[in-house]
């Protein structure tokens, strides 16, 4: 049996972050979702993520820094940055998997998920 993979998704949008996180769970992935970092770090304390989902704008810290801390205590967790500007380079740089340039299809994003690590997306 396979485990159910546990999804953090980190946006401040509320239509975004619900989307995303209704989507997710009804793809039968365990899903959580917040607005911001802090609260991300300790959901991630409780339920250590197997993928995190983080936008690069987000109040307090952002997406990257998120990534960064993300990446040093999940070394195997899959991190995916998502942004409506190209922040590639700057996700790829901060120990995140994979970047997804807002509006995506989220197609895209389920493949990234179930594929994991080593996907060309």
């Amino acid at each position: 049996m396979t485990k159910t993979k546990r999804i953090l998704v980190v946006e401040d949008d509320p239509m975004i972050r619900d989307f995303l996180c209704e989507l997710l769970q009804a793809k039968g992935f365990a899903t959580r979702c917040c607005t911001e970092g802090e609260t991300a770090l300790k959901m991630a304390e409780e339920a250590p993520p197997d993928v995190v989902i983080t936008d690069y704008r987000l109040p307090g810290m952002n997406g990257v820094e998120i990534a960064v801390i993300m990446r040093a205590r999940r070394p195997e967790a899959l991190i995916i940055g998502m942004s409506s500007e190209n922040k590639a380079d700057i996700f790829r740089d901060a120990g995140a998997d994979f970047f997804i340039q807002k509006p995506f299809p989220v197609q895209n994003l389920v493949s990234i998920i179930t594929k994991g690590r080593g996907t060309d997306a």
